[in-house]
């Protein structure tokens, strides 16, 4: 058995998924708040993982789709990690990162236009964003404020 030893220097990022929200308004109504996440992964890119309707809701929503765009904005550019609050963070850390590559697979695996998105119910964003905090082993005990659907 020949044991290779890496010859150049492999650097380890520190994990962390932090639940973020932002107000969603629909021709100037406010119809509560949309969920999603934004985590960093073991090699230090950060992700935002959100859902959301492949309609405009305005007759029809369509479905609940998801999407893991790199960095600190999502699908949706009002996705921005850097200005939405905070409703649940992990802390910084090694011991999150399975969480977290959960989180990554759960989005992955998302099955893309099978499930019709609901408007102000579930299924939608708070939905899916609380379906992938079960599937990443993240216990939310208070859900993000005005999240229908959760």
């Amino acid at each position: 058995m020949v044991t290779k030893v890496l010859s150049y220097p492999v650097t380890v990022y520190a994990c962390f998924a932090q639940l973020k929200y932002r107000a969603v308004e629909i021709l100037g109504v406010e119809v509560g708040n949309h969920s999603f996440w934004w985590h960093q992964d073991i090699n230090g890119q950060s992700w935002i993982d959100d859902a959301g309707p492949t309609g405009n809701c305005l007759p029809d929503c369509g479905y609940l789709n998801s999407w893991g765009t790199p960095g600190y904005v999502g699908h949706y550019s009002e996705d921005d990690s850097r200005i939405t609050a905070e409703a649940w963070g992990s802390p910084m850390n090694l011991s999150i990162c399975q969480n977290e590559h959960d989180l990554i697979e759960f989005q992955i695996d998302w099955p893309e236009y099978q499930t019709r998105y609901a408007l102000g119910t579930a299924p939608n964003s708070n939905t899916w964003a609380h379906d992938a905090a079960n599937a990443a082993g993240f216990t939310i005990t208070t859900p993000p404020p005005d999240a229908p659907g959760w």
